[in-house]
């Protein structure tokens, strides 16, 4: 028995004998999900691949073209600490972080994630031999800023707050 909210089902229960864009749509846009979320893109791409699956049984099948149910996901901007934040933040850890080692890890975390706009897994996946200490100047930090500025379209000014936070 097929679930009742599945495509297959639909059909069935429409009568349906041939896939057409139109019932397509009409399965894909059910007002049980909200328009604005990926629901209704998820559902096109399963009844896509169902229709190209139906094409070789039935010629007649209508395979529902790509970007017909589009869905941008829309992500909040950035919120950006200001040093007095990075301040705040840090001068917290120790008492919410009750071992002194690992407080100081985490204090240095943010540090670091504040100071070089590195994401956070790039900072958790650091080990001692990525980091020449004998080479470490301004002339590197720079082109490593340099790096996020040009790589990651990181604005002049996030890069100045970061070189700031260095000095």
């Amino acid at each position: 028995m097929r679930p009742p909210d599945c495509f297959p089902a639909y059909l069935d229960a429409a009568g349906v004998t041939t896939i057409t864009v139109d019932v397509a749509l009409q399965w894909v846009q059910r007002p049980d999900a909200d328009p604005t979320s990926s629901v209704w893109a998820r559902r096109m791409t399963v009844v896509r691949g169902f229709a190209r699956h139906m094409s070789g049984i039935d010629p007649a099948t209508e395979i529902p073209p790509v970007g017909l149910i589009v869905f941008r996901q829309h992500r909040r901007p950035p919120f950006i600490y200001s040093a007095n934040d990075v301040e705040a933040l840090m001068a917290q850890v120790p008492r919410l972080v009750p071992t002194p080692l690992r407080a100081a890890t985490f204090a240095t975390m943010i540090g670091l994630l504040a100071a070089t706009g590195m994401r956070i897994g790039e900072v958790i996946a650091l080990e001692r031999g990525d980091i020449d200490w004998a080479d470490l100047d301004t002339e590197v930090i720079s082109a490593f800023l340099d790096h996020l500025e040009t790589d990651r379209h990181n604005s002049a000014r996030s890069r100045n707050a970061r070189l700031a936070a260095l000095r």
